[in-house]
């Protein structure tokens, strides 16, 4: 617990520098404060879903926090899921209207999208060493492989195991047919 209080208060410190560099017209500086605060508050957030017992409350906190984090980076697609992810924590009504308020910024921003294939499925397990997932086609009843790419994506996997999702597919040249972009919960 010590720990990712102690990651969760490094991830403010540099969140709160990065704030005044901004306003102090320091571009390059406040996005280096943003984007290694952002780093931090994603260990925080993970090692919180380790070390902290089930039903406590800074589990969806540190969550909370991290999605605001990557909506302030700019990593909209990232914060989106963020929230989604602590949303199905059972927040307190002050962080879940800090959640749906994220989410409904989000929603307003117009993030550019390709062409994709959406795969619903229950997540069976991942390889992290050869960053393959295992999704189990709930049409087909069908083992898929997906190439993982984004280290991000690594990362919120395992909130993800043995649950129905949807996920969106770009194709890939690689040793795999194609490659995870983006992964939720599916309703």
């Amino acid at each position: 617990m010590n720990s990712v209080r102690t990651l969760h208060s490094a991830a403010m410190e540099y969140y709160d520098l990065g704030k005044i560099a901004k306003a102090k017209g320091n571009d390059s500086t406040y996005k280096d404060y943003f984007d290694k605060a952002y780093a931090i508050a994603i260990e925080a957030a993970l090692r919180s879903q380790v070390e902290l017992k089930d039903d406590d409350p800074l589990k969806t906190i540190y969550l909370r926090s991290v999605s605001w984090i990557a909506y302030d980076t700019g990593n909209y697609l990232e914060a989106k899921l963020w929230a989604e992810i602590a949303l199905t924590m059972t927040p307190n009504d002050y962080e879940k209207e800090s959640l749906h308020r994220l989410l409904q910024k989000v929603q307003q921003i117009k993030i550019p999208t390709v062409s994709n294939t959406v795969l619903l499925g229950q997540v069976i397990s991942f390889n992290l060493e050869n960053k393959h997932l295992i999704i189990k086609d709930t049409i087909s009843s069908n083992m898929q492989i997906i190439q993982l790419d984004d280290s991000f994506l690594q990362k919120i996997i395992p909130f993800f195991i043995g649950k129905l999702v949807e996920i969106e597919l770009v194709s890939s040249l690689k040793t795999t047919p194609f490659v995870l972009k983006n992964i939720r919960l599916a309703a």
